[in-house]
């Protein structure tokens, strides 16, 4: 399984592989000890029940918290586990476009839309989780813009039901 880390050797943009119980959850390195990751608005810090209810939730809060909050007594890693396949965003960019979501309601479907398409859609500028397959989730289509939802039946920041505190920032630049 995967070993603890230590913040140093961690650079700004990493993602952070967290091994929980039943999931992995996923958060992205900011620097300066700290991550910026997607949990249910009930949730703070390590999970407790909340997290096993995410499943069912339709929101999730972008939170930066201290990683070793985040991780617990989880076991994790560094796992930039697309970068053979996609050129990472540069890092200032990740972590400046991260830090613009924290405080804001996102929408969330474990399916399409949950921590590991925040972080991956950070880094690369395309959501992916290889968590949670479906066959009714398709590729999404070539030359088209990736957003945290690209699934029509799931929850996109123009739906009524999004209501975030504030506008979301605008997607990252191509």
């Amino acid at each position: 399984m995967a070993s603890k880390i230590v913040c140093d050797d961690l650079k700004p943009g990493d993602l952070i592989e967290i091994y929980r119980p039943v999931y992995q959850h996923w958060a992205i390195y900011v620097g300066k000890g700290y991550v910026i990751h997607i949990t249910p608005p009930s949730e703070r810090g390590e999970p407790g029940i909340n997290s096993i209810m995410s499943a069912v939730e339709d929101k999730a809060v972008v939170r930066k918290e201290k990683l070793w909050v985040v991780v617990g007594n989880h076991q994790h890693r560094v796992n930039n586990k697309l970068d053979d396949k996609r050129t990472p965003l540069d890092a200032w960019d990740i972590v400046s476009e991260a830090e613009r979501w924290v405080g804001l309601e996102v929408p969330y479907n474990i399916s399409c839309a949950n921590c590991e398409h925040f972080v991956t859609k950070l880094r690369y500028g395309q959501a992916s989780s290889s968590q949670v397959r479906s066959p009714h989730i398709p590729p999404p289509a070539p030359h088209t813009t990736p957003t945290l939802a690209p699934h029509p039946h799931c929850p996109s920041p123009s739906s009524p039901s999004h209501t975030p505190r504030s506008h979301p920032p605008s997607p990252l630049p191509r």
